[in-house]
């Protein structure tokens, strides 16, 4: 039981994740982007979200520049987006 439990959260973390498509801000050649992911611990969201921003980063043919900053909500069924500059 326990193991569906964990099947499940992660089907609906990477449900999630798809649903939820990256925003970029405009800076110059260098660009905000963010991506955000729903899972069970926040840690799990955060990974998600962390795997999202690469993709979208790299999707877009730019390289990531300084740390990846993160904001989670409520640390059960957390959301965190994840927001990184990249430039071209």
């Amino acid at each position: 039981m326990k193991r569906l439990v964990q099947v499940g959260a992660a089907a609906l973390a990477v449900a999630a994740l798809t649903l939820v498509p990256g925003t970029q801000a405009e800076a110059g050649k260098c660009k905000k982007y963010s991506a955000s992911a729903v899972g069970v611990p926040a840690d799990m969201a955060k990974g998600l979200a962390k795997v999202g921003l690469d993709t979208e980063i790299a999707f877009a043919g730019a390289k990531a520049k300084g740390k990846t900053s993160y904001k989670c909500s409520d640390p059960v069924l957390a959301e965190c987006k994840a927001t990184q500059f990249a430039c071209k």
